[in-house]
């Protein structure tokens, strides 16, 4: 929070691209990434190997909640993602989980 009344870029990256978004929600911190996002963070920023807030944020409920109210979009879990997680975005959207990742079911 002081960082960011003074000022702080919020979308710097850490060697490998990471940012403070996906430092925040890769260790559940979910009021960081709420005041991130409401700072203007690049939500769908991925570090250099691709991964999102989403996906590094996936063990921790409040995170993924978080982001989708935010507009994140949800894409596959890691198999070992908790199961309240997965049965979350089970519950919120037409996905279904198959073979350890989910898929956009059709209309």
């Amino acid at each position: 929070r002081i960082l960011l009344e003074a000022g702080a870029n919020v979308n710097a990256a850490f060697a490998g691209g990471t940012t403070a978004l996906l430092a925040a929600s890769s260790v559940g911190h979910a009021e960081c990434t709420r005041l991130l996002i409401e700072a203007g963070t690049d939500v769908p920023a991925t570090d250099t190997a691709g991964g999102t807030a989403f996906f590094w944020g996936s063990g921790r409920l409040a995170v993924v909640q978080l982001l989708c109210a935010y507009g994140a979009q949800r894409e596959v879990l890691p198999t070992d993602a908790p199961a309240d997680c997965h049965a979350w975005v089970l519950e919120t959207s037409r996905w279904s989980t198959q073979l350890h990742h989910l898929e956009l079911l059709p209309p």
